[in-house]
């Protein structure tokens, strides 16, 4: 799916939730099953920028697709990741 990255801003926690974090609102529709998919910039599509976590609903219809951006998230990421030592020798 191709869409543009309409802004950058920070999307914070709904009721009951305790979360915040840096978000691009994406200018595409978030279809069922996207979310936890990758993004990436058309300057550098080998390189991830974000992960699609969300829709934006209008009147309970899906508009478009939030992403959390993974360079924001890296060190919460380094916390949940364990780097095991290499086998190879």
């Amino acid at each position: 799916m191709k869409g543009h990255v309409q802004r950058h801003y920070v999307q914070r926690a709904e009721a009951g939730y305790k979360y915040e974090y840096y978000a691009y609102e994406l200018g595409m529709l978030s279809l069922p099953g996207l979310s936890g998919g990758p993004v990436f910039l058309q300057e550098n599509p080998t390189h991830v920028v974000g992960t699609v976590t969300r829709a934006m609903e209008v009147s309970g219809t899906p508009v478009w697709a939030i992403a959390a951006s993974v360079v924001a998230l890296r060190d919460w990421l380094a916390e949940l990741v364990h780097v095991y030592p290499s086998h190879d020798g």
